[in-house]
């Protein structure tokens, strides 16, 4: 028996509702390929059968409406929006920076100092930080850094961590995990990233003895397309000695747990701190345009170009026209102020009802003996439909992707958005009663089995 619904009356159902996001989305595909900007936007969608993805018209708090007036709760916003969309804090800081003199006011404005000292003041591993555009660009110039400290060359990454979508480590994201994830990235790009089994402490000595390696770079808590998976906090610990002992560079990708598991991250969360820590999403408020990288004085010294003695090209150079610019600076601020003044109180908050969903779910799966589970930590939600226990990034191949596409497009249909990989990234805004909808919903659906 299939699980939920069958797939063409679900589809038939969300095209009956999202005509004017259809037309759009056939004016956008004669001037952009495949109708979008982001390619995991367009991937799981069967575009063929005229199945497309809404166009978004407006956003307030934990909801959003789209081109045809459809009213969606919102657990997917790239898991940037841990305060929700439109937060007051965060537009009355963009509105007064506008007025201002908007994003470019020169090079350097108070805002970026105002910025770097309340990162420095709850992100533990944080002694020196510097912006950039995006959390691409925040992992590769970790990796850069990395290997300008050490004067080393290889990195290490695991399989199925996603860091962006830059040549180095654009690798190894999902099966196959010997290829890139992407044509245009020659093999040179990646012959220096070693592709590493996350919870193998074994297999990790035997990595760092054959390798010289710069850094080694990792999610503490998955926050992409294996939302909240946590690595076992025993290897991340062994993982923490080893890189120590063997001078390795350790790089903890926090560009989505970072200041939503904690005011400081994952790092404060699981309490092991990185070498570096790569930044996004919520470094900006949810602004376009926001990045950054901080980590120890020690390592983050081979950024300064003004050290005496040292060449230009003996530093790590990162640059970039909208680096710390004042919009993000003002509204980055605006929304870590507002979290760390609430003392961790809004994180455990979103944890909180990330371990209700979580717990209802799994007690319900078990009663009606349906082959699926709700996995992930804390506020990070996501649902596998496999009766195979998720224990490793690896085991997501096991999930019936067909039955969470239907799944997803379901609860599109009733109110609830996220993406095909159902991913529910839970925000301080959503509330017991969203929680509530979240789970009946769940299981209206899958009774109708």
């Amino acid at each position: 028996m299939e699980i939920g619904l069958k797939l063409d009356e679900i589809e038939r159902a969300y095209m009956a509702m999202t005509p004017r996001s259809k037309e759009l989305f056939e004016e956008s595909m004669k001037i952009t390929p495949a109708g979008v900007h982001h390619a995991s936007m367009i991937k799981p969608w069967p575009i063929e059968r005229g199945v497309v993805p809404p166009f978004i018209h407006e956003a307030k708090g934990q909801y959003m409406w789209d081109a045809d007036g459809n009213k969606y709760c919102d657990y997917f916003n790239h898991g940037v929006l841990f305060l929700g969309h439109a937060h007051p804090a965060v537009v009355k800081a963009i509105q007064e920076q506008a007025a201002r003199g908007g994003a470019m006011m020169g090079d350097h404005t108070d805002l970026q100092i105002r910025h770097v000292k309340k990162i420095i003041s709850m992100v533990p591993c944080a002694e020196e930080v510097r912006f950039c555009n995006s959390g691409t660009e925040a992992t590769m110039y970790a990796i850069r850094i990395a290997r300008a400290y050490t004067k080393r060359e290889k990195v290490g990454k695991f399989a199925g961590d996603f860091h962006g979508a830059n040549d180095q480590l654009y690798v190894a994201v999902g099966a196959p995990y010997d290829k890139p994830q992407s044509g245009g990235i020659p093999s040179d790009c990646y012959k220096n990233t070693i592709v590493l089994t996350e919870n193998d402490v074994e297999g990790l000595e035997k990595a760092v003895k054959q390798h010289d390696f710069a850094a080694i770079i990792c999610e503490f808590i998955h926050g992409s397309g294996e939302a909240g998976m946590q690595m076992d906090l025993d290897f991340l610990k062994a993982l923490r000695e080893i890189t120590e002992e063997n001078g390795v560079v350790l790089i903890a990708d926090e560009v989505i747990s970072g200041f939503r598991m904690a005011p400081g991250g994952a790092q404060e969360y699981l309490g092991v701190t990185p070498d570096l820590t790569a930044m996004g999403k919520m470094i900006g408020g949810g602004i376009g345009g926001s990045g950054g990288f901080c980590g120890k004085s020690e390592v983050m010294e081979i950024v300064n170009t003004k050290v005496p003695g040292r060449e230009r090209w003996e530093a790590a150079i990162t640059c970039g026209t909208f680096s710390g610019n004042a919009i993000s600076m003002a509204a980055g601020y605006a929304a870590l102020d507002t979290i760390d003044e609430a003392k961790g109180e809004l994180n455990r908050y979103a944890n909180r009802l990330g371990d209700r969903a979580r717990e209802e779910l799994n007690e319900f799966f078990e009663a009606q003996k349906i082959k699926a589970q709700a996995i992930g930590t804390g506020s990070l939600v996501n649902v596998q439909f496999t009766e195979k226990p998720i224990q490793y990034v690896q085991d997501l191949a096991a999930t019936d992707k067909k039955a969470q596409y239907r799944y997803h497009l379901w609860m599109a249909t009733q109110g609830i958005f996220t993406l095909p990989g159902c991913n529910f990234y839970i925000s301080a805004v959503h509330t017991e009663e969203d929680i509530d909808f979240l789970t009946e919903k769940t299981k209206e659906y899958l009774k109708k089995a």
